[in-house]
């Protein structure tokens, strides 16, 4: 027994300059909103976007989140991010007297530095999203954006002015790691990208494209973006085509490739007038039946003026090809995953979701 007390003291020794070395440094912050909506007839009728419930005209909304940053050092960095989401006072965790727990997990990502080189690696739940050419006039890429995913992204500077982004996405493995019956389901969404941004002085270019493996057994019911508003969207709205519900119903294939090219580009050297644009081409189901089909294109252009202190005039237009009279030859515009793509981020247009 002395002998075990005596190794045991020498190890707890030697392991008394380890645990200083991996000193780790916290940071913590955080933001609180509360704000109240006034909204009047909501989609003309004051009704739910399938005209089943009534919207109240008045709700007082609050949000809450807290981020953590775990820093060893520049090259190793952990963060943990709460939050209780936008939720209405008087509901669920703001409920008086016995709320109900909502607390979510954010973010949780690991961020490191390969040995001996600059490429940084982030795996884990985190913020990240296919290419935009100005973030402020057009918020995030509408394939995908604007949110969270469990990933593994890798950024390899190549040059002093090119750098190579890539990596891959989990987005749905609906049944988890046991399928529900012993014949294994197609359950999983998973996504592959790639971008090579370009920066010179006074104009930026960053291809990119993006393939993704659909599961047919996936929940394509799972609300994504703005399903909690009149909007509703799913995956199913965002991926398919109306002519799935049509018979034959569903998908032939148990696995469909999805598939996404395009490129953002930003001109800044006439300052301050400046210009930006973006185009991209979409395709998915297309092995599939030809009603399951859906494939299109989507640009965007834009231009604004800096040289005014009071304000910044902008202007945008924006295309995308749309459906034609027919189900049976699916579906003409381009899938997606989660977009909040849009116009502006005036007190009208707000695409950031600043209050989700």
């Amino acid at each position: 027994m002395r002998t075990l007390r005596a190794v045991c003291l020498v190890l707890a020794l030697v392991a008394l300059p380890c645990v200083s070395a991996w000193a780790v440094d916290v940071k913590m912050t955080g933001d609180a909103r509360v704000h109240g909506t006034l909204f009047l007839q909501r989609n003309y009728t004051g009704w739910s976007a399938d005209a089943t419930q009534t919207e109240d005209a008045f709700t007082i909304w609050q949000r809450f989140r807290l981020r953590t940053d775990f820093i060893a050092s520049q090259d190793l960095k952990f963060r943990l991010s709460m939050r209780v989401n936008n939720t209405a006072w008087g509901n669920n965790t703001l409920t008086v007297d016995n709320p109900a727990v909502s607390i979510q997990v954010w973010q949780a990502y690991l961020q490191f530095k390969w040995p001996g080189t600059d490429a940084e690696i982030t795996v884990g739940y985190q913020d990240w999203a296919l290419p935009i050419s100005s973030p402020g006039l057009f918020n995030t890429n509408p394939v995908f954006g604007g949110t969270r995913s469990a990933a593994a992204v890798l950024d390899l500077p190549l040059a002093s002015q090119v750098k190579l982004l890539g990596g891959f996405s989990r987005f749905i493995d609906s049944n988890r790691d046991f399928d529900p019956t012993t014949t294994q389901q197609a359950d999983e969404l998973d996504g592959y990208f790639l971008a090579l941004p370009i920066s010179l002085d006074g104009f930026s270019a960053t291809p990119w494209g993006m393939a993704a493996v659909v599961g047919s057994s996936i929940n394509f019911l799972t609300g994504v973006g703005l399903a909690n508003s009149s909007v509703g969207q799913t995956l199913a709205t965002n991926l398919l085509s109306a002519g799935t519900v049509v018979a034959p119903f569903g998908l032939r294939n148990g696995q469909n490739l999805y598939w996404w090219v395009g490129g953002a580009f930003a001109l800044t050297a006439l300052d301050p007038f400046k210009f930006y644009a973006d185009v991209m081409y979409g395709q998915g189901n297309a092995s599939d039946r030809g009603k399951n089909r859906r494939a299109g294109l989507f640009l965007d252009v834009a231009a604004e003026y800096t040289g005014l202190d009071m304000l910044t005039p902008q202007v945008a237009f924006w295309y995308s090809t749309g459906e034609d009279s027919s189900t049976t030859n699916g579906s003409e515009r381009m899938p997606s995953i989660v977009g909040y793509w849009g116009p502006s981020t005036s007190f009208l247009f707000d695409s950031s979701q600043a209050y989700n």
